[in-house]
């Protein structure tokens, strides 16, 4: 009783598949072919385009970091050159200042020596010229300081080997000094 009492009362077992059941089925198989015939294709698509894109992306990428470090290495290079043309020409010039400071020099120095020639030359002249009208005025001292040790006038013209000699022991004492 117990066995008819539960047939009868809901009567269908689980495990044996049921008109809903496969009706069920039938529309999930349905469905499944609606997806893999419409709607999987743009959607791979899509994934497809998308895997391209991003593939290209990654190519351009690589292309550009290729790209930028060949431009850095020829902006170093282009750096390198300048800074060695900047030292060259920094050499240049101080070589060109170095040899424009000695040549200013040599022309100063030789400015100076010439200055100094002519300037002994002068001192030369007026010495000279200072000497003989020293002498000159020695002679009519000598002949004031003769006239006041005598107290008598002194012929310059008849005493004029005395003269001389006193002057040429003047001079010879003023040369020696």
């Amino acid at each position: 009783m117990l066995l008819a009492s539960s047939s009868s009362s809901g009567g269908s077992n689980f495990l044996i598949p049921n008109g809903t059941f496969i009706f069920e089925l039938v529309m999930f198989i349905i469905v499944l072919g609606i997806m893999s015939k419409f709607i999987l294709p743009p959607l791979q698509k899509a994934m497809s385009d998308r895997d391209d894109q991003v593939r290209q992306s990654l190519q351009a990428g690589d292309e550009g970091r290729s790209e930028a470090d060949r431009l850095v290495a020829e902006r170093q290079a282009v750096l390198d050159a300048a800074h060695a043309n900047a030292r060259t020409t920094v050499e240049a010039v101080a070589r060109e200042v170095e040899e424009l400071r000695e040549d200013a020099q040599r022309r100063g120095q030789q400015a100076f020596e010439q200055a100094i020639a002519a300037a002994q030359a002068t001192i030369a002249t007026e010495s000279a010229a200072l000497r003989a009208e020293t002498l000159s005025k020695l002679e009519e001292v000598v002949i004031l300081a003769a006239e006041r040790i005598i107290g008598d006038s002194v012929d310059p013209d008849r005493h004029r080997s005395v003269i001389t000699a006193a002057i040429a022991d003047a001079n010879a004492e003023g040369a020696k000094q």
